[in-house]
């Protein structure tokens, strides 16, 4: 049922969140699989089920699910950062078309987060190393913002497996 949540949908989450509230810890919430998956790895919870980028009800889904977060975390002290989406690699290819898909996507959930939650870090997903292409997040309008790449020296043909590949 799109644009429900189930009875139980944050009892996970509350229940980290409290346990890291008592400890002094914080936590990052973030969203590894997006509705309709945001790749065909598996790392999305579906391989090969790709449909974020192209179906508007998944992207709709996604805003959605992150204003209802934010709804329900932006007074929590432990949560430090909401990451939008993990590793959202489409088909894999670093084209401007999926640059812009994902800036588009990135940019509509941190609006529906900013007008819920003006405090909490947003955190935008790359397209493997690349993020200049969100450009100043100054010139933007973004406030406390940060962006994450996922690079994975020595592994997938990116290097050999050793410290200095890690050290570049």
């Amino acid at each position: 049922k799109p644009f429900t949540l189930k009875p139980d949908a944050w009892s996970w989450f509350d229940s980290t969140i409290r346990m890291a509230e008592k400890y002094g810890m914080y936590v990052l919430l973030d969203m590894h699989g997006a509705p309709g998956n945001q790749s065909t790895d598996h790392t999305t919870g579906r391989e090969k089920n790709n449909q974020l980028w192209y179906v508007d009800e998944k992207q709709e889904r996604m805003v959605w699910l992150w204003s209802e977060i934010a709804k329900r975390y932006r007074n929590h002290s432990s949560v430090a950062a909401y990451d939008i989406v993990n590793e959202p690699w489409n088909d894999f290819q670093a084209t401007a078309k999926n640059k812009k898909m994902l800036d588009d996507l990135m940019v509509r959930c941190y609006d529906a987060v900013r007008k819920i939650d003006r405090n909490t870090t947003v955190v935008f997903g790359s397209f493997f190393d690349d993020i200049d292409f969100y450009g100043k997040p100054s010139e933007r309008g973004w406030t406390n913002v940060m962006f994450e790449y996922h690079p994975y020296p020595g592994f997938f043909g990116w290097g050999k497996p050793d410290p200095w590949t890690h050290a570049e």
